[in-house]
């Protein structure tokens, strides 16, 4: 998948639905990917597991913070 694109799979096994997200190479593809994912599941309720397999702590921390942006809204 390229940078910020998004694919959802539902009914995967035990889980409600599996978010894959592509990350692009720039200094940003991690938080800018956390975003996209923020939005995709912006009306959802429920647990989110981030599974950062070969991601290092930096990457990940901007991950996080991307979601926190992407679900945020303003009405």
């Amino acid at each position: 998948y390229g940078p910020r694109e998004v694919q959802t799979l539902r009914g995967f096994e035990t889980l409600d639905r599996v978010v894959i997200v592509g990350l692009g190479d720039d200094a940003l593809s991690a938080q800018t990917a956390g975003r996209a994912v923020g939005r995709a599941l912006a009306t959802v309720e429920g647990q989110v597991t981030l599974v950062a397999t070969g991601l290092d702590d930096a990457a990940v921390a901007e991950m996080a913070a991307g979601f926190g942006m992407g679900s945020y809204r303003s009405d």
